[in-house]
């Protein structure tokens, strides 16, 4: 059941509320709150890379995720923060930039460590196929 719906009788609404109109009451079930989840703010600094890859149009954004995210430690965050056709993108390509977080939960990492991490990510894409924009096009 999802609710339930129904109009004060007139009589009864002249009666209370001193109305002279149709009043329309409504319930809805709403589903339990989920419980909240509460993930402490990183003790120390995460590090930002982009990198802008060239797609075939046909290739949908969800492979190209799932071939990025494999290719990342379990800790970064992977977010699509572009997505562009149009003038200095070939016919029949799309470009989306990928916006990469890493962030080490237990120390610092060093810019030697997040650029190889990076280059892990490029090369796998390139495994994959993708064209890397400002290297491969």
């Amino acid at each position: 059941e999802l609710g339930v719906l129904g109009m004060l009788r007139p009589t009864l609404a002249e009666e209370l509320y001193e109305v002279k109109a149709e009043i329309w009451l409504g319930e809805i079930a709403l589903p339990e709150p989920a419980e909240r989840r509460y993930s402490p703010i990183g003790r120390y600094p995460g590090v930002r890379r982009d990198v802008s890859v060239l797609v075939d149009a046909q290739v949908p954004y969800a492979r190209l995720a799932r071939d990025a995210a494999q290719a990342l430690p379990p800790e970064a965050k992977l977010r699509l923060i572009d997505v562009y056709a149009g003038k200095g993108v070939p016919e029949g390509k799309v470009s989306y930039t990928l916006s990469v977080f890493y962030r080490h939960p237990e120390r610092t990492l060093t810019d030697e460590e997040v650029n190889a991490w990076h280059e892990r990510l490029v090369k796998a894409l390139r495994e994959k196929g993708y064209l890397i924009r400002g290297l491969d096009a």
